[in-house]
Order: structure tokens, then C-alpha cells, then sequence
């Protein structure tokens, strides 16, 4: 910053400093900063066309985004750009942070896993909503693609990323993959993630990396000689990503639904924080009321403190009854991975949540989001699938407030929880306007554009 602020003095003394420069010229600091987590040089070209009034701090902030656009899946000149780099690296780790509670299996489990499936593929969802101009900010929550980031390193790496401290796994050419007790396994040759400094985002190809047997469970598996997908998802966006369902469902390996006790609950509770921002209950007891069951053998479907939680947590975790966390027990080559029973039946029109069901996880998928926003608008609609899930979910007030929300802590370092905000408040009245902007034009960049461009981001 003393080096910025002796350049500012010099400019003054050698021309005439136009009225406002100081200003912008903190506006521009501040954002180099942020987006880049470096320091701004001295002699940078943006910091010249601020001092000399050919840019605003705020089209020079601007100007940063743009060295990070995507264009046919990468930026700009990805070996040169390094200006580009730092901005995608700085908003990719930022994204990351919203999908914190990966519930990760132990190294010894799962070596392999880490270098198949992307930790962070949550965060390119919504890292691909900013820099690339054909996405809306709702795109993250629809179709059923799958995406891996682009990074460039100059020598191949030697090891897999996850092992034990104590042991370090080679990179191979091919993996050992066991069918059965009495049989020799197999080898299979999947993708491994690239690494290094990350450069752009490209999609996972379908039918490129199957696995070609696994076992139910850690100990004593059933073995199945059935192909397995391992990029397959469910839909709805980063939501039905094999990598958010893997590292977020919760359950053990071999376990399958059964609509009463085991389900996909922990996966629904991080659901509702990573894309609203909001805790369980979302439903008050008197929203609850109509769903409790007296008289089911389920505990807490008797309570309507306990059913405003499991009302909206259920039915969305009843949407994943079709899958299952099996696991490849290649020896030292080991990975969880998700597979998806095909559904055989539909569930009778009399059929209730909690009700006892045969081969519940066979079933076709369908619920109710039931949900009260921060307005307090109430949400009882009917879904069959994470695309409808997620389209439904983009009608929320919660959807654009929690990415407000989010932004402005990012730009500002304040944070103003969605559920605390104050009509009366003139900065949460400003936050509610961003959401409300952000669900009219669907454009990150120019949420970010208008928190750049305010008095909280400079004060």
C-alpha cells in the first residue's frame, strides 16, 4: 500500500491529479487485492489508466475479471496470462468455501478416489457462472454434465495425491480393480486429474472412465461384475455430481435406502446450506403440523418439532433412494464411487412418507420441497428428479440472497447473514437489492460490478 500511495504522490507532483483519482485508485487496490492476493505492482498498466483518467477503479476491477473468461474451456493464454491465473485461482479457492463439509473417506479406504474425482467440481459450477458468459447464475442447479478443472504443471507427477503420509502410491498406467475372492482381478485405465496451476474447466467424458467391477462394502463384499459410470451423476447441477453426492452423502458403503431410517439425510442438510445458506428448520412446528404421523413407527414423525426438520429433509433425501456408495477393492488402488439401481416400480398413490415399502431403494424417485424462505414464502411443490429440485429452488429468495450474501463478505470482509436481514438496515437493504438484481439479470459479474461500485467496499 506506501508503495501505491508514493506513486499516487509522484503522479501529483509531475501532472494534475483529476478530482476523485485518490479514491479510485483505492477502489482499484483493494480489489487487486482481493482477486488476485497479491499486492498491486507499482507500474501496472491499470494502476497508469486509473492515475492518468482513462479508467474508473471500478471498470479497472472490472478489467481483472476479465483476464480470468473462459473461452472454449480455458482463458485466455493460459501459459502467459499469469494475471488471469492468480483472479481464477483466487475466485475458484473463494467458491470452494461454500461446500466446506466434505465428509471425505479415510486414505486408506480410498487412495485412489482423490485422483479421480474432483474435490472442488462444486466450485467450477459456480466459478463457470462468472467467467463464462453462457451460463446464468441458475445454470449451476441444472443439466446432468460433469466438469474437471484444466491445470497445467511441467513435469507429470510421480504420486497420487491420496495416500498416506507414510506411503507414498505411484502414479500407474493401469489400476488392479478385484471381481471376487476366487477370481483374478482386473486392470482399468481411468483419467487422473490434472495437476498444477488451474487454467480453465472442461467437462467430464461420459463412457470414458468405467469401472468394470466393485464390491458393496468394505468388508466382506459382494463382488458385482456390472460397469460403472464413475462420472455419471443424477442431475440438477453440481446437486446430482457423482463428486457432491460421494463426498457429502453420509452413509456407509452398501447401505440402501429404505424410506425410513436410512437415507440420504446428511446429503440434504448440506444441501440446503451450500445453495441457500440456510441451517435446518426451515418449516416452523405449525408448517410441520400436517405431516406429523401419530401413529408410525418412525419416532420422530410423531413430533412437530422434530418433522419441521425431517419435513424438508426426508422427501429431498427420498430423491437419492436409487443409490448406493459401493467401492473398487483393488489392492493399494481402492475408490468409493456411487452406483445407481435402476427404478423398477412406482410407489402406490396412497403411499406417506415413512411408510414401510419393499425394495424402497428401487422405487421411483419422487417428493415435495417443502420449505418457508427468508420472505416468508411457503414452497410445497412436487419434484421427481434434481433438475426439478433445482428449478424450484431457483425460485427462492434464498437462492440470490445466500450468493449475495456470499460476495459481499468476499469483497467487503462483512458478513450479513441472510436470515438476520433488516428492511431498515440500509446496507441489508442494498443486499436484498443485489439478490433481487442478481434473480432478474443472472449474472455474477455484475452482482460483483455493483458491490465494487458501492460506498461499503471503499469504507
Amino acid at each position: 500500500m506506501a508503495k501505491i500511495l508514493i506513486a499516487i504522490l509522484i503522479f501529483i507532483f509531475s501532472s494534475n491529479l483529476r478530482a476523485g483519482s485518490l479514491e479510485e485508485v483505492l477502489r482499484l487496490n483493494r480489489c487487486y487485492a482481493i482477486m488476485t492476493q497479491t499486492r498491486l505492482p507499482v507500474d501496472s498498466p491499470l494502476l497508469k489508466k486509473v492515475l492518468d483518467g482513462t479508467l474508473t477503479g471500478v471498470k479497472a476491477c472490472m478489467k481483472l475479471l476479465d483476464a480470468a473468461s473462459l473461452s472454449h474451456n480455458k482463458i485466455k493464454d493460459p501459459k502467459s496470462n499469469i494475471l488471469g491465473k492468480k483472479v481464477l485461482r483466487s475466485f475458484q479457492s473463494f467458491h470452494n468455501s461454500w461446500f466446506s463439509n466434505f465428509l471425505t473417506y479415510m486414505t486408506d479406504d480410498s487412495p485412489l478416489i482423490y485422483d479421480l474425482v474432483e474435490l472442488g467440481e462444486p466450485g467450477l459450477f459456480v466459478t463457470q457462472a462468472l467467467f463464462n458468459d453462457q451460463w446464468d447464475y441458475r445454470d449451476i442447479l441444472k443439466g446432468s454434465e460433469s466438469y474437471r478443472g484444466v491445470r497445467q504443471k511441467e513435469k507429470k507427477p510421480y504420486y497420487l495425491i491420496g495416500t498416506n503420509i507414510d506411503e507414498k502410491i505411484p502414479v500407474k498406467k493401469e489400476y488392479q480393480v478385484l471381481r471376487g475372492p476366487k477370481k483374478d482381478p482386473i486392470t482399468w485405465a481411468p483419467t487422473l486429474l490434472q495437476r498444477g496451476e488451474m487454467v480453465g474447466v472442461e467437462k467430464n467424458i461420459l463412457n470414458r472412465d468405467v469401472l468394470p467391477a466393485h464390491g458393496h462394502q468394505l468388508f466382506f463384499p459382494t463382488f458385482y461384475e456390472e460397469p460403472l459410470d464413475i462420472h455419471k451423476g443424477l442431475g440438477g447441477g453440481f446437486m446430482g455430481t457423482n463428486s457432491y453426492l460421494l463426498f457429502n452423502n453420509g452413509r456407509p458403503h452398501g447401505e440402501r435406502s429404505d424410506g425410513q431410517i436410512i437415507m440420504f439425510r446428511s446429503y440434504t442438510k448440506y444441501l440446503y446450506r451450500d445453495i441457500l445458506c440456510r441451517d435446518l428448520p426451515v418449516l416452523s412446528k405449525k408448517d410441520a403440523r400436517p405431516f406429523t404421523r401419530l401413529n408410525n413407527d418412525v419416532s420422530w414423525s410423531n413430533s412437530e418439532s422434530c418433522m419441521s426438520c425431517h419435513a424438508s429433509l426426508d422427501p429431498i433425501a427420498s430423491l437419492l433412494r436409487n443409490a448406493e456408495l459401493v467401492i473398487n477393492e483393488g489392492p493399494k488402488d481402492g475408490s468409493s464411487h456411487l452406483k445407481f439401481h435402476k427404478p423398477k416400480f412406482s410407489l402406490p398413490d396412497t403411499y406417506k412418507l415413512y411408510d414401510k415399502v419393499k425394495d424402497y431403494y428401487l422405487s421411483k424417485p419422487e417428493a415435495n420441497f417443502t420449505y418457508r424462505d427468508i420472505s416468508g414464502k411457503y414452497f410445497h411443490k412436487k419434484v421427481s428428479s434434481l433438475d426439478e429440485l433445482g428449478l424450484q429452488m431457483a425460485k427462492t429468495k434464498d437462492f440470490y440472497a445466500c450468493a449475495a450474501s456470499r460476495y459481499f463478505y468476499f469483497l467487503t470482509g462483512e458478513e450479513l447473514p441472510i436470515t438476520s436481514l433488516d428492511i431498515k438496515n440500509k446496507k441489508h437493504r442494498f443486499l436484498l437489492n443485489l439478490a433481487k438484481d442478481l434473480e432478474s439479470h443472472q449474472k455474477t459479474r455484475k452482482l460483483i460490478e455493483k458491490i465494487i461500485s458501492s460506498d461499503w467496499f471503499v469504507n
